[in-house]
């Protein structure tokens, strides 16, 4: 499990029960329907950050449904999940320090 995840399901514990990857469309759709607005923009985040070449995260969702301090959470979560637990801005961070 991604750290990034890990973070959420420590303020919604209830989500962990909703990760299992191998839903299908029309069981992903079901068990959004059992949540509130912002689980379903962490869950739907949750469901990105464990698998995402095959999930899609639509940052409007966000956007729509999150404020104040959810919303704020949410975009510490995006910078953490690309920070920690990919290699893609660590090699962005290395190009820059190379560059000086």
């Amino acid at each position: 499990m991604k750290r990034a995840t890990e973070r959420i399901l420590e303020k919604m514990p209830n989500l962990k029960c909703c990760l299992s990857s191998d839903q299908n469309m029309i069981l992903q759709n079901e068990t959004l329907s059992k949540l509130n607005e912002i689980e379903q923009s962490f869950l739907k985040l949750a469901w990105f950050f464990e698998n995402p070449t095959e999930q899609n995260f639509n940052l409007e969702s966000i956007y729509k449904n999150l404020k104040n301090e959810w919303l704020s959470f949410s975009l510490e979560l995006i910078v953490y999940y690309f920070m920690y637990d990919t290699q893609l801005m660590k090699a962005l961070y290395m190009v820059k320090e190379d560059d000086f």
